[in-house]
Order: C-alpha cells, then structure tokens, then sequence
C-alpha cells in the first residue's frame, strides 16, 4: 500500500504507528452502510473520521458539520483553524439563494464516505470491485472500496504537511457522492472556492522528503 511506504520512508521507524492508522480507516470505513437508498450510517461515519483526525495527531484543526438537502446525509468541512471566518462564511452562504462564493487561498482536498458495507450480499458489484469506463478510459473502484483510499489517506496528508510546518489542506467531505442533490458537494464547493484536488494512492517513483511525498500524492 502506497500509504504504508510513505508513512515508513517519510517518517523513517518514527511513524510505524500510521501505518495502522491507514490500515484501520480503510477496514472501518468499508464496515459503515451509507447507500444511498436507506443507509443508516450518514451521522456514524462523520463521527467516526472525526475521531479519527484528532486520534491520529492532527493538530489546530476544527470540524464543521453541514446539513446537506437530504435530512440523513450531511457534509463536513475540516479545516485549520486560521480560516474559521472563511468557512463559517462558506457555510452561512450555503443554503443562500445567491450562494456567494468565498474564495481562499488555500488547497481544498474532496472526498466522499457514501458506500455499501462488505457485508452486502446483494448488489450488482462486488464490494471491492473496480470499474472500467471504456468511453472515458477509467477505472475507478466501486462498492465498499470506493473512495476509500483517499478518505484513509487524508490523516496521512495533515500530519506530513503538519510535520513539515505547512498548513494542512482544508478538507471538503460529503457523505452523498460527489453531488448529493441540489445542496451536496458540488454546491459546498461553490460556496468555498479555491483549487480543488483528489488525493490518490497512486505512487511517485521516488519520495525525497515527506513534503514531496505529500505533494505527489495530490493530483491537480
């Protein structure tokens, strides 16, 4: 696993434990049900990440919960601390008419929680299947790994940027897709606006330093 490598090349033996941080996201978050269609775990897993930023170490971060258009499914961002007035903004002009646009002048890392737990027996995908868009010439993972890797590597991405002495990117998650309605992801990135980035688990050839390896793992 590329976090498993970064986390050891990074931090030499010194962060061995992050290692089971990942490993723990990954497994705990693939247990939640978030179907889109009767999941009851929309309020669990925010909680659950939650606890997982501040168990890993992550340091001067807040937490903002944010109703999405669906009663059940919320969204969240995690941001550091110097840009409260910022994100409360963002937050205030969310649900506005006019959604006014905060920009910052930070990085905004997305990821979304929604998924079908393991143990679903009935699906058209496995639930640690992949999926080939032949049109688009993609492939990206489906059921219980979707998304995944990224929300496992988010933890990762604070400490080694906080590490370093850089601040941590502000972290958009939705438990709803990308879009969840008219008021979801996409909406929230409308009221926040700044360069957005998906974080991947694809690996660099080589990691110099810990900030490199952060860098590398952001896909523009």
């Amino acid at each position: 696993m590329l976090g498993k490598r970064i986390a050891t090349r990074a931090w030499q033996n010194d962060r061995a434990e992050l290692e089971g941080v990942i490993n723990t996201t990954l497994a705990s978050l693939c247990a939640f049900n978030t179907t889109m269609v009767n999941g009851p775990d929309f309020a669990g897993i925010l909680d659950y990440y939650t606890g997982l930023m501040t168990a890993a170490g992550v340091r001067d971060m807040s937490f903002a919960r944010v109703p999405c258009e669906f009663a059940d499914r919320e969204a969240m961002i995690i941001y550091p601390d110097t840009f409260k007035s910022e994100v409360d903004a963002a937050v205030g002009n969310y649900h506005a008419k006019n959604n006014e646009t905060v920009r910052i002048n930070h990085p905004v890392v997305h990821f979304h929680l929604d998924a079908y737990p393991l143990s679903r027996s009935a699906s058209s995908l496995s639930t640690l299947s992949t999926h080939h868009d032949r049109k688009k010439g993609l492939v990206y993972a489906r059921g219980a790994n979707d998304m995944k890797g990224q929300a496992g590597l988010g933890p990762l991405l604070a400490l080694l940027l906080q590490d370093q002495g850089y601040l941590p990117p502000v972290f958009m998650v939705t438990t709803d897709e990308e879009i969840g309605g008219s008021f979801g992801g996409d909406r929230l990135y409308r009221s926040l606006y700044s360069t957005m980035a998906n974080i991947d688990w694809e690996r660099p050839e080589e990691l110099p330093d810990a900030l490199s390896a952060a860098s590398a793992a952001i896909l523009m």
